[in-house]
């Protein structure tokens, strides 16, 4: 499918065509006009004049996204139109003029887009800045941890401080900071958590690359990746201030309808750099449009993902069923840990619960239970198997990232024991989190299930022991060396976690942990070949991977993690 995104920033309006295809973008096209819109905003209102002027880029704009057959136009505006009394009205402007919603987003949003746009996969920040505001990210895994936005930008600082010349720099230089520290401070980050690896973004970074570069014109593709170290963003802040706008516009690499900002723009950066403390930063060409392609790919991708989900446990309910009656070991190992902290009586939320082993033990012990799945044919068959048995259940269908609908609660205990194996986004499985720590009352359980990157390779070993030697797959078997987690296609979407990451991922939730437990011991290599064993054998298996299942040292001989938390006495229902 086409998607047109616009962009209405401070300084200027940018179109970016892409198609989405897979969960992934194809980007077709990049255009850009400078509008300015920053500059024509005074006494807290956008001047008629600079409304105009954008809004007919942004219907060129508009009018190029449907010529090339565009399906959906999408249109957002970052600070000038945050900061306008006037918003609403350049909005309604936009909208008769174009056909299309302008949507105005916050500066955390736009540090979001911005961030999934640019940003790696692995833990960085990203700075961009803009003409009227700078965003700042820092996350790990492709998803932002902490977001901030400042009031700083290569237009505002002109205006606020025109003259950068002798102590003039000095004084934009400490206002600059000043506000970035300001906005830094609510983004709460630890300290020793601080990315090494920092991305740029936006069109003072790709400026100063072209002209430290030193390229004859400016070369988008040549500057994407270049490291601007924070000496030599220093060194021609200085230079800069010291040249005229004539001056700095033949400088070999200028931006056409750059050189009167620049100077702004580079004392900015360093502002960033300097109060952070960043030593360098790596240029990117990408942008909060970008980041908003790459967010409707993610939506796209994970309905995708829970539709085949959904599909197969429509279709594999006696199999499911029957998957913990031979899987006897973890069945028995949990169910052990939850009879420590649920008693009867208590109220029990079961999170993607299938077709209902676990609820319906925990009922027939006494508990009120009620189990919600996303298969129909899994909440069928629990409400079936719980009528034949004379239990209390209440069964429903519901996605584990959205319970709002749900009625109930507080829970004494929730367990969540499937949906964070099928969730392929990370923000899915902490959206799925936080809806169960939203009905878990303080002081309540929550029991969290994982599958192991070892899944993968104890299913491929007994499977297909050939795809080792695949080639050209970024297959589990490397991702088992490099301790980094695996999401892709397996039985279902799937991700595979690296057991050492279970318990930083769950540390982020308002949770005291209790326990994590290896919910096979140690028997899932081998569970067939003891399962067929006399029950006394089997039994003693049994004990030894209870006593062994939370040493750290025999982690890999399982499939499966449950986590069990506490939730924080002082958090909120």
């Amino acid at each position: 499918m086409l998607h047109g995104v616009i962009g209405i920033g401070s300084n200027s309006t940018r179109f970016l065509l892409g198609k989405i295809e897979d969960g992934r973008v194809l980007v077709l096209r990049r255009m850009r006009e400078s509008t300015r819109l920053f500059a024509g905003l005074a006494g807290g209102l956008l001047s008629e004049e600079s409304m105009l002027a954008t809004a007919a880029a942004v219907k060129s704009f508009v009018d190029t996204a449907r010529a090339e057959g565009c399906e959906r136009i999408h249109l957002i505006a970052t600070s000038a139109s945050r900061d306008a009394g006037n918003g609403a009205a350049f909005c309604e402007m936009i909208e008769s003029l174009c056909g299309e919603k302008l949507t105005i987003i916050t500066g955390e949003e736009e540090a979001r887009l911005s961030f999934l746009g640019a940003a790696g996969e692995d833990f960085c920040g990203m700075l961009d800045i803009g003409g009227g505001s700078t965003e700042l990210a820092v996350g790990d895994g492709g998803r932002p941890l902490a977001l901030c936005s400042a009031q700083l930008g290569a237009v505002r600082l002109s205006e606020e401080a025109p003259d950068v010349t002798g102590d003039g720099f000095a004084a934009a230089l400490s206002l600059a900071m000043e506000r970035v520290k300001s906005a830094w401070s609510a983004a709460q980050m630890n300290e020793s958590e601080f990315p090494a690896v920092w991305y740029g973004v936006g069109g003072t970074l790709t400026c100063l690359a072209s002209i430290d570069m030193r390229l004859p014109v400016f070369d988008r593709e040549a500057v994407e990746g270049h490291a601007l170290k924070r000496s030599e963003v220093a060194a021609w802040a200085e230079s800069l201030s010291m040249l005229t706008e004539m001056e700095r516009s033949v400088i070999p690499g200028m931006v056409p309808h750059r050189a009167d900002i620049i100077t702004h723009g580079a004392i900015a950066l360093l502002a960033v750099m300097r109060a952070l403390d960043i030593p360098r930063v790596i240029v990117s060409n990408k942008c909060n449009l970008d980041g908003y392609l790459r967010d409707i790919a993610l939506a796209q991708a994970a309905a995708d993902s829970v539709e085949k989900v959904r599909s197969y446990y429509d279709t594999a309910v006696e199999q499911e069923w029957e998957r913990l009656e031979k899987n006897f070991f973890e069945f028995e190992i949990n169910r052990r840990y939850m009879d420590r902290y649920i008693k009867p009586g208590d109220k029990v939320l079961d999170v993607g619960g299938g077709p209902g082993r676990y609820s319906l033990y925990l009922a027939a012990r006494g508990a009120e239970v009620t189990l919600v799945d996303l298969s129909p044919g899994n909440v069928a068959f629990a409400k079936e198997k719980a009528a034949e048995r004379g239990l209390a259940l209440q069964a429903l269908c519901a996605d584990a990232r959205n319970l709002d609908e749900m009625a109930g609660g507080p829970y004494d205990a929730i367990l969540l024991m499937g949906p964070l194996y099928h969730l392929k986004a990370e923000k899915d499985r902490v959206r799925a989190i936080e809806h169960c720590l939203a009905r878990l009352k303080p002081g309540g359980v929550l029991f969290a299930s994982f599958i192991s990157l070892i899944a993968g390779m104890i299913y491929a070993a007994r499977s297909m022991p050939e795809s080792i030697l695949w080639e050209g797959e970024n297959t589990f078997y490397e991702q088992i060396i490099d301790r980094e987690d695996w999401t892709g296609l397996a039985f279902t979407h799937a991700h595979l976690i690296d057991p050492s990451h279970v318990l930083p991922f769950m540390e982020r939730f308002p949770l005291d942990t209790l326990h994590l437990v290896a919910s096979e011991g140690i028997t899932a290599p081998f569970s067939t070949v003891l399962l067929a064993q006399p029950p006394e054998v089997v039994s003693k298996w049994l004990a030894l991977s209870l006593a062994l299942c939370e040493r750290k040292d025999f982690w890999n001989y399982t499939e499966h993690f449950l986590y069990i938390g506490r939730k924080k006495e002082d958090s909120p229902s």
